[in-house]
């Protein structure tokens, strides 16, 4: 039997007493995709906003970095140099039939495709297609800002 587990964050608050008061930040991952990753894309989180729109205002601050934003019951399959989306059957997702955004899950699990356009004032959203080549998903950053608050949480966070 696999037991799914939820993290914090993934969390909607029951009522507004139970908001935790946390903010998004750019973290330095493992280096597996060039860009930003989201996942629970379509989640509100404990601190009672939708994931997605949190993440498009994390993205303002980093205007040169792409990213993917993975719906919570969906999954980038990647096979050598092409990819696959794995979509749960019977599971609520952001992608509606129209190819827009649901912010309340009426749709299909799916990933976005994210870029910040307009001179860094709006970020661009598109679903990406079922399978394709990785090159068309996974761009390099022009540049990347490190987030101040890295550090700290790395600290707070120790991992030994």
């Amino acid at each position: 039997n696999l037991r799914l587990q939820s993290d914090e964050s993934s969390n909607a608050p029951q009522n507004k007493k139970n908001v935790k008061d946390w903010n998004y930040i750019r973290v330095s991952c493992l280096g597996f995709f060039p860009g930003l990753v989201c996942p629970h894309y379509d989640k509100v989180q404990s601190n009672g906003i939708l994931r997605a729109k949190d993440f498009e205002k994390m993205m303002l601050k980093h205007t040169e970095e792409n990213a993917l934003g993975i719906d919570h019951w969906a999954a980038l399959v990647v096979e050598g140099e092409r990819y696959n989306v794995l979509s749960l059957p019977g599971k609520p997702g952001s992608l509606l039939p129209n190819s827009n955004f649901s912010p309340t899950a009426e749709g299909v699990p799916w990933i976005w495709m994210k870029r910040v356009v307009n001179g860094g004032t709006k970020v661009s959203s598109n679903p990406i297609a079922k399978e394709g080549l990785l090159v068309d998903i996974l761009k390099e950053a022009q540049n990347i800002i490190l987030d101040p608050m890295e550090e700290k949480c790395r600290e707070l966070n120790p991992s030994k």
